[in-house]
C-alpha cells in the first residue's frame, strides 16, 4: 500500500498478488455481490461486498476507486480521495507490513 499526496487530492494505491482479472471482470468489479470466480467455495471466499463499498465510500467522499491489472499479473487499486484543505499531510506514514499481514 501506498499513499501520494497531490495538491488537492490523495491517491491509495493497494496491490495485490493474486490471479488477476480479465477484461471483462474489470466491467463488473464493482457490482455487489459479483465475485471473480463464483465456484470458490466460502472457505477460500468472500461475500462479494467488499469492493462495492469500497466503491461507494469513495463515491460518498467525492472521491473515486479505479481498478487495473491483467490476469495472472494481480491488480492495482487505486483510491482517489479529495484532500480537506489543501493542507499537507504530516503524520508519518504506517507501517502495516506485519501488524496486520495474515495469509490465506
Amino acid at each position: 500500500m501506498t499513499v501520494s499526496e497531490r495538491e488537492t487530492s490523495v491517491d491509495i494505491a493497494i496491490r495485490d498478488f493474486g490471479l488477476g482479472l480479465s477484461a471483462d471482470q474489470f466491467e463488473r468489479i464493482f457490482e455487489r455481490f459479483w465475485r471473480a470466480d463464483p465456484s470458490r467455495s466460502r472457505e477460500r471466499g468472500g461475500t462479494g461486498l467488499g469492493l462495492a463499498i469500497a466503491a461507494e465510500d469513495a463515491k460518498l467522499h467525492g472521491g473515486s476507486i479505479r481498478v487495473f491489472g491483467e490476469m495472472g499479473r494481480g491488480a492495482l487499486f487505486l483510491v482517489t480521495l479529495p484532500s480537506d484543505s489543501g493542507q499537507p499531510i504530516t503524520d508519518p506514514p504506517v507501517d502495516l507490513s506485519q501488524q496486520f499481514r495474515y495469509q490465506l
